[in-house]
Parts: structure tokens; sequence; C-alpha cells
């Protein structure tokens, strides 16, 4: 079990320190920032409790909000798509979900492309939506999540399979 705690804390460590420290500073267009902290929402333990996971996310947000200085934007995603993960891993794993038998490193490509999609599409669209909060820039937003999305999720996908941890 402190096993569990002390690689939740390493990853939420690493992922705050690589967005502050490299990925922030990687803009690539006016539309295009990748925010690859989201691996955080993907390969948080699914066994551990709800709480635990909605309140490490509103830490992780909060953190990545005082480094960027958006006042809170980061958090309210963070804990959006925190909020939303279980209903996603049950639409995408069904049954496995329920009795909790799985694990990210078991599922399908397309299972994985799939979670990463939709937890990425719900995190950016919350932060963009709130950051400019204008609906005369609605399709301006729109265009930002959608780029943002892509980069975001073939970026993770990289990550966490070059970093994953060896089965044998």
């Amino acid at each position: 079990m402190s096993n569990n705690f002390f690689l939740i804390g390493i990853r939420f460590l690493v992922l705050l320190l690589v967005q502050v420290l490299i990925f922030n500073k990687l803009n690539l267009s006016i539309a295009v920032t990748p925010y690859v902290y989201v691996i955080y929402f993907i390969l948080f333990p699914i066994k551990e409790k709800r709480v635990s996971f909605l309140f490490t996310s509103f830490l992780l947000g909060l953190a990545i909000d005082m480094f960027m200085n958006s006042g809170g934007i980061h958090a309210a995603a963070s804990v959006t798509t925190a909020y939303f993960r279980p209903a996603i891993l049950k639409a995408v794993f069904g049954i496995s979900y329920e009795t909790q038998s799985l694990k990210f490193r078991q599922a399908t490509g397309y299972q994985k492309v799939i979670i990463v999609l939709l937890l990425t599409l719900i995190h950016h669209s919350v932060l963009y939506f709130l950051e400019t909060f204008n609906l005369n820039l609605f399709l301006f937003t729109l265009t930002k999540v959608f780029l943002t999305v892509i980069f975001t999720t073939i970026l993770s996908i990289l990550l966490i399979h070059l970093f994953r941890t060896s089965t044998k």
C-alpha cells in the first residue's frame, strides 16, 4: 500500500515539474500548448479511493495554477476530469471496471487511445472555455481545444509508452 502511495507521489511531482519546467515553455503556436499532466488522471490507480483521487487532482491543478498564475482554471479542469474518469472507464472497459480487475497497461491500444482522448478532451474543454469565458470567441476556443487535444493526446500516449514499467 505504501509503495502505491510512493508511486503516486513520485508521478505527481514528476508530472508537475515536467509540465512547469518544460511544457509550459513549449508554445508551438497561439492555440497549442501541451498539458501532459493529464497523464496523472489516466494512470492513477483504479482501486484507490475516489476522494483521494479528487483531492490530489485538485492539488495538482492548484500547483499548476500557482506556477502559471492562472487563477484556478487548471484546478477546476483537473477536478472535473477526475470526477468524470470513472464514467469514462466504465464506458470503455465495461464489466472489467466494475470488478476493478483491470490495469491501464492491460488495455488494448484502442482502449488506451479512447481513454486518453476523452480525458484530455474533458480537461481541455473545461480549461479553455473557462480561460476565454466569452461566447464571442466560441469558434476560436473550439479550435484551440481541438488542436491542443490532438497534440496532447499524441504526446501523452508517446510518453506513457516511453516511460512505462516493464512487465517482466
